[in-house]
């Protein structure tokens, strides 16, 4: 991933009191600089003389760097910009849904399998919640290991028991070393 930062000027405004125009400054006027609180050096990503950014191979933790640009003019002047990392996710989810239809509230479902394999670069750890919505209604269990090597799969089976009638819903995350690195919506309908 690359980014490409440029400087913008702003004049005072005018004196008829419209916006003054706004004018790109060349990336050559300043000195670029990259910075974070989880990385150093190389390891926060790149930026050249034009002020393109490129991230590093692997997100930092925490996954912020600050990108500034100091006048070459004027050393008092400068300006950061901060951008948040986003990793891919590590987690394929063998499904992004489970419908377990109509069942007695109060009674417990037969429960659904969900399958999680680990597509990252490096082993990880593997932890399931429930949120949104009805998310008491909705319950799991799984065989996952502290650490869930590279390629590797996990089962979550996942139960439903209705505390009302008519449509219920929840979703399962998977966070891994981020959070939400995947997620299946659950549903269901409590009946008398």
């Amino acid at each position: 991933m690359a980014i490409r930062f440029e400087v913008l000027a702003y004049y005072p405004p005018q004196s008829n009191g419209l916006p003054s125009p706004v004018s790109v400054l060349d990336g050559q006027g300043f000195a670029w600089s990259v910075a974070g609180t989880g990385c150093s050096g190389a390891s926060c990503g790149t930026i050249d003389a034009t002020g393109r950014y490129t991230a590093p191979a692997t997100v930092p933790d925490p996954p912020t760097v600050t990108i500034t640009a100091s006048s070459l003019v004027d050393s008092t002047k400068s300006v950061d910009a901060t951008v948040t990392l986003s990793p891919p996710q590590s987690f394929s989810i063998n499904q992004t849904s489970v419908e377990f239809g109509g069942q007695t509230i109060n009674t417990t479902s037969a429960a659904r399998a969900v399958t999680v394999t680990n597509t990252g670069g490096t082993p990880q750890p593997v932890h399931g919640r429930i949120g949104l919505d009805q998310w008491r209604d909705f319950a799991f269990t799984n065989d996952c290991p502290s650490m869930l090597a590279v390629g590797a799969s996990c089962t979550f089976n996942i139960t439903f028991t209705p505390s009302a009638t008519g449509g219920r819903a929840a979703t399962l995350f998977f966070d891994g070393t981020f959070d939400e690195e995947g997620a299946t919506k659950l549903t269901g309908s409590g009946s008398n």
